[in-house]
């Protein structure tokens, strides 16, 4: 159950509409004009923290979107243009840690790719274009050293990781940014140690 409060702004079209939980907490803060939302809007935790803000033009988000942990720490920030994501948008951990950063244009994913161990090292670092995987792909572990790469033109690539010898223990091929082919995993003397046979993602054959 919440209850709504509506205050007019000046003599303007613009009004501000609060929420809040029944336990008198505000839920929302919302800005209107002419009857759609235009301007800042922030929801709020039933603790009383903020959940998320962001703005809007026309009922359509516009700005920077900024969502919250329930214990106030940063989840995700993403910037909006006209309803469609565009610019970077960052994921953090509980502890403050950036754990995913991807950059988008007219809401497809478009530009660097990168994600994060726990700690905030590095894990993966690669790119996108259009919405698929392209480019220089590059795997890290938990110490920086470099375990698999990957070569990708618009979604279409293949997949190689190695182990601390050098030896490839796993070849994977992809298609339209999924696994379709063949993905192979191999013994220590190059031998096949299994083999999955992928369609658009989904398994259709082991070895």
């Amino acid at each position: 159950m919440f209850f709504v409060l509506i205050s007019q702004l000046f003599v303007s079209c613009s009004k501000q509409e609060v929420t809040y939980y029944a336990n008198g907490k505000k839920q929302s803060d919302i800005t209107y004009k002419h009857g759609k939302k235009n301007g800042k809007a922030v929801f709020y935790f039933e603790n009383g923290k903020k959940s998320l803000e962001t703005c809007y033009a026309n009922d359509t988000l516009n700005g920077l979107l900024i969502r919250y942990f329930f214990t106030g720490e940063t989840e995700t920030e993403e910037n909006y243009v006209h309803g469609l994501k565009e610019g970077e948008e960052k994921v953090y951990n509980e502890y403050g840690n950036m754990i995913e950063y991807a950059e988008y244009h007219q809401g497809e994913r478009h530009g660097v790719y990168k994600q994060f161990y726990p700690d905030g090292s590095l894990y993966i670092a690669g790119a996108y274009r259009h919405n698929q995987i392209h480019g220089s792909w590059h795997y890290y572990d938990f110490n920086g050293f470099e375990v698999a790469a990957a070569e990708f033109e618009d979604g279409k690539g293949v997949f190689k990781a190695y182990n601390e010898e050098g030896r490839m223990i796993r070849s994977a091929e992809y298609e339209q940014s999924v696994l379709h082919g063949a993905d192979i995993t191999y013994n220590a003397d190059g031998s096949i140690a299994k083999k999955v046979e992928y369609s658009n993602g989904k398994p259709i054959r082991v070895e």
